[in-house]
């Protein structure tokens, strides 16, 4: 008679996610929308005006160098460097005539949950240098962007943002790393986007409805006082207004990616009327969001 031998049960544990996969891990919720791409051998007599946009521009640099001045601080974008200006800050800029700028430029918005700065959240740097390799995976990335947009094939949008993510990955493997703040504050911050993310998704899928603090704070059961202080620490605002920054972010990509009027992208996004939008959105963005639609499809950015 064969004799069973007793089988060792393994214990399986599920290891808990580490800060810092976390911190990583949160970009599987991030999004990237393309708004604009080309390539500007810029003639000698360029200068770049002083002006904000709603929107991240990257320059990547492949000739000649150039000044910038982001929000009151000097920064060198020269041959083989990048340089990332944050949306709403004012930016200026010029070159030396002798040596004129050789550069891509990709306009684009870059998000956590639809409406959390990704890059803020990140905190990446505004000017660096990449590594060879990463430069030219950078450059490709911006190629492909601009191809795709000049073709406008079926898809092209797709195509665009898909590419839009491609190059942020790149950007955030060569600066993320070594531009966090040593204080941990980003950690903690992104512990806390992670651990509200039944709410988060919520808001993503109910956004245009009526949606109160006590059904928020549900999805993740915690007491609405609580949430409503973890929300702001981890979001830097308040429940309301995170929800009403939301619909203003899906309102502007409607405003992007379709020809439907304000009164209809009111209607679908939640807003109340389509007067209560346009007051939100001049006094966030800057602008209306018909001078915000003709504006972002204007070629002439730069």
């Amino acid at each position: 008679m064969m004799t069973l031998q007793p089988v060792a049960i393994r214990r399986m544990f599920f290891a808990q996610p580490t800060e810092e996969q976390h911190f990583d891990g949160l970009l599987a919720n991030a999004n990237c929308t393309v708004v604009a791409a080309g390539w500007y051998p810029c003639q000698p007599e360029w200068v770049l005006p002083k002006k904000a946009q709603p929107f991240y521009t990257l320059f990547a640099c492949v000739g000649g160098s150039a000044d910038f001045v982001v929000g009151g601080r000097s920064y060198k974008l020269h041959r083989d460097s990048v340089l990332l200006c944050p949306p709403r800050i004012p930016r200026v800029a010029r070159h030396d005539p002798a040596d004129p700028l050789h550069v891509y430029v990709v306009w684009f918005h870059a998000q956590l949950y639809g409406v959390l700065d990704l890059l803020t959240v990140y905190r990446f740097p505004v000017a660096w240098q990449p590594t060879p390799d990463r430069m030219t995976q950078i450059i490709r990335a911006i190629q492909h962007i601009i191809a795709e947009l000049a073709a406008q094939e079926p898809g092209y949008v797709l195509a665009t943002n898909g590419q839009c993510a491609q190059l942020l990955a790149v950007l955030y493997r060569d600066a993320a790393a070594w531009a966090r703040d040593d204080s941990g504050d980003d950690i903690l911050a992104a512990v806390d986007v992670y651990r509200l993310a039944p709410a988060f998704q919520l808001i993503q899928r109910h956004y245009g409805e009526r949606l109160s603090l006590d059904e928020l704070a549900s999805a993740v059961h915690l007491h609405p006082t609580y949430f409503s202080s973890v929300f702001r620490r981890a979001t830097g605002l308040p429940p309301h207004r995170y929800l009403s920054r939301y619909r203003l972010e899906r309102a502007r990509e409607l405003l992007l990616s379709t020809d439907l009027p304000v009164t209809q992208i009111a209607k679908i996004t939640g807003f109340r009327d389509p007067f209560y939008l346009s007051r939100t959105f001049h006094h966030t963005v800057g602008v209306s969001p018909s001078a915000y639609r003709k504006a972002a499809r204007n070629t002439e950015l730069l």
